[in-house]
């Protein structure tokens, strides 16, 4: 589970980033869309359930601990399963499916001729010319130098190449270990620095506490609360819980298509969106 958790909060941010920064404003909106694969996956899992904890799962009625792991594959079958899935997508995903850098990423490294390389990439795929330059990166970075009173910046040709695999991943290591030096009581405090911002962090901080309690209280429990009324109505049948479990997650698919709809619609927006 801690696995399957860091590989989740670690690349559902980063797709939405990444997304955002390389998508046209006017189409942003798809993010909001992007969510039906949630709701895809829970039916998806809910119909593969069906069949395996249905026919390789021991009776309800089966005492505890007179099940066989012989009579009790199903939920092993299904796990098995799900990650056969999942290796295929990463698979997919790191070898066939190349995914650009952070052009915003690159320049915050000092790295113009490497994210002017990945607009470039990116121009050619969609049939365009990019007209972005390091050349007119570097008299912007100049203006705003000299608007500010700092000092002209020093070339020294670093960024021209791209660093080695083994090269970035150092760099990226000495980055992470001197932000954790610099991380303490200040940097927290700077986050209650004014009435307003105070405000503003408690918020976002009691939103997602409070989204993450219904989400994954939802999701973990109903199941649970599907099988539990059909005990309590006298019909204790697993294919009558993943029945309803798999037609719960395929009324949630259109969920996703009114939310990025109602993004759009300037009555509403995504604020609004967001309260709703």
């Amino acid at each position: 589970m801690a696995v399957v958790g860091l590989g989740a909060g670690g690349n559902m941010p980063i797709n939405s980033a990444l997304f955002l920064e390389f998508c046209p404003q006017k189409h942003q909106w798809v993010l909001a869309v992007l969510s039906v694969w949630w709701s895809l996956s829970s039916a998806f899992l809910a119909l593969l359930a069906w069949p395996f904890l249905l026919h390789f799962s021991c009776p309800l009625e089966t005492e505890w601990g007179k099940c066989q792991r012989s009579q009790n594959m199903g939920w092993r079958y299904l796990y098995l399963t799900i990650a056969g899935f999942t290796m295929t997508l990463w698979t997919i995903r790191f070898f066939f499916f190349k995914l650009h850098e952070s052009p915003k990423y690159l320049l915050a490294q000092g790295r113009d001729a490497q994210a002017v390389a990945v607009i470039d990439a990116i121009a050619a795929q969609n049939g365009k010319e990019n007209i972005i330059t390091v050349h007119k990166l570097a008299e912007v970075e100049a203006a705003v130098r000299v608007a500010r009173g700092l000092p002209p910046k020093v070339e020294t040709g670093e960024e021209l190449e791209a660093p080695g695999r083994k090269t970035a991943v150092l760099q990226a290591t000495e980055r992470f270990l001197k932000a954790c030096s610099i991380l303490g009581s200040k940097q927290v405090k700077s986050l209650f620095a004014t009435k307003k911002l105070a405000f503003s962090t408690c918020m976002v901080m009691l939103l997602w506490m409070t989204l993450s309690i219904s989400w994954n209280t939802y999701n973990l429990f109903l199941p649970v609360f599907i099988a539990q009324q059909g005990i309590d109505l006298g019909k204790p049948s697993l294919n009558t819980t993943y029945r309803n479990y798999a037609l719960i997650g395929i009324c949630q698919i259109p969920g996703s298509f009114i939310g990025g709809w109602l993004i759009e619609q300037k009555a509403l927006g995504r604020r609004g969106k967001l309260s709703v």
